[in-house]
């Protein structure tokens, strides 16, 4: 199971997609709450988290409008690409591209799919063809977590992984 616990840790991913994001003032009237929801969501560090902020939006507001669902959708991506130790994910020149700290991808990557090709300095995945970018988007961060988690999990001496 993918680990999705970030707290206490600084998440320092820069997530640039092309999608409007808020939280709409027609959809949460009172601008203070607004501002809490923000903050809450300033301090979300788990998958869980999300989903429990998405269902408690839909049952005091109603149904969440486009611009709020993609709010918390950038919000899940910037928690997988933070448990990916990706630096940022964005769009440039009609691809998704997946950076990593240091400039380059690690070269123990494992298969990512047809979509992702493997660049010297990120991770390119073109738009045009996708169906449903955004869930092509998560699929590769979620493969990138688990190797990421699963390779972190293998470095730890025995002694902690009951070996």
């Amino acid at each position: 199971e993918l680990e999705t616990l970030l707290l206490g840790q600084v998440i320092n991913v820069n997530v640039d997609l092309p999608q409007p994001v808020s939280i709409p003032s027609d959809y949460v009237s009172d601008k203070d709450v607004r501002l809490g929801l923000y903050r809450r969501m300033a301090d979300i560090g788990t998958l869980e988290e999300v989903d429990v902020l998405a269902e408690e939006l839909n049952d005091r507001f109603g149904p969440l409008p486009e611009s709020a669902h993609h709010l918390l959708y950038q919000l899940r991506v910037k928690l997988l690409a933070a448990q990916a130790d990706l630096s940022s994910v964005s769009v440039e020149a009609g691809q998704l591209v997946l950076r990593f700290p240091g400039g380059e991808p690690p070269a123990d990557l494992p298969d990512l799919g047809p979509n992702v090709r493997i660049g010297k300095v990120a991770l390119w995945i073109p738009l045009a063809g996708l169906d449903d970018w955004p869930t092509e988007l998560s699929s590769v961060l979620e493969k990138l977590a688990e190797h990421r988690q699963k390779a972190a999990h293998e470095a730890l001496p025995s002694v902690y992984t009951n070996r």
